[in-house]
């Protein structure tokens, strides 16, 4: 569903049936990148099905990431949009961060654009949505930070009508350099100011969403 790599110190064939915090316990890894890894686990209590993300970098020895995790993790947590992927719990875990979120049935953006070109209509209604949902994570005083086609995701609805979730937040995430280029696998997307180094913000996203929309387009 959401998609990073396991962490480099630690294999993803080593990570699958640990569990998380005793609660959630890791079935299958779905991807991964520079920042963590994405897993389908389940909730021991009810053996509800979950998204979750495990973030690679130890924030153990610090306190005010730790403390600005726990802070955007709770607010998108509190958001109640219906195109922003609901966050039902976050905590630290050995030092790594992680996110759970609820588990959807469907496919993502990118999914959906390597099969065929999208009709005008389909593309203008799915950034309609999505703009819907970076305006609630922005009044938030939230940046998504990570945006891509492969975060936007189209879920299938019983109704037949399908409806965008955007997944995949980067609570305060550093971007991983190497050897002057940024390895975050989001090639257009990503904007000017991340390889200067300068802070993301809202402007970041709409910048991300332009490169969406012509590649949709």
């Amino acid at each position: 569903m959401t998609l990073e790599t396991a962490a480099a110190s630690t294999s993803a064939g080593s990570l699958l049936g640990r569990v998380i915090d005793g609660r959630y316990r890791l079935e299958e890894e779905l991807g991964g990148g520079a920042a963590g890894s994405t897993h389908r686990a389940r909730r021991a209590e009810d053996s509800r099905l979950v998204v979750l993300k495990l973030f690679d970098e130890d924030v153990s020895g610090d306190a005010v990431r730790r403390s600005r995790f726990e802070w955007e993790a709770a607010t998108l947590a509190g958001l109640a949009h219906p195109n922003v992927v609901p966050i039902l719990d976050y905590g630290v875990f050995a030092g790594r961060r992680y996110l759970v979120s609820e588990w959807l049935d469907g496919e993502s953006l990118a999914q959906r654009m390597r099969r065929a070109q999208l009709p005008l209509t389909a593309a203008v209604g799915i950034i309609r949505q999505i703009l819907a949902a970076l305006a609630s994570v922005h009044s938030a005083r939230l940046a998504h930070r990570n945006l891509k086609p492969t975060v936007v995701y189209l879920e299938w609805r019983k109704q037949g009508r399908e409806r965008v979730k955007l997944l995949d937040f980067a609570p305060v995430m550093r971007p991983v350099m190497r050897h002057g280029v940024i390895a975050t696998g989001r090639g257009s997307y990503v904007p000017p100011e991340l390889a200067t180094g300068e802070p993301l913000d809202a402007r970041s996203d709409v910048y991300a969403l332009g490169a969406i929309l012509y590649e949709m387009l």
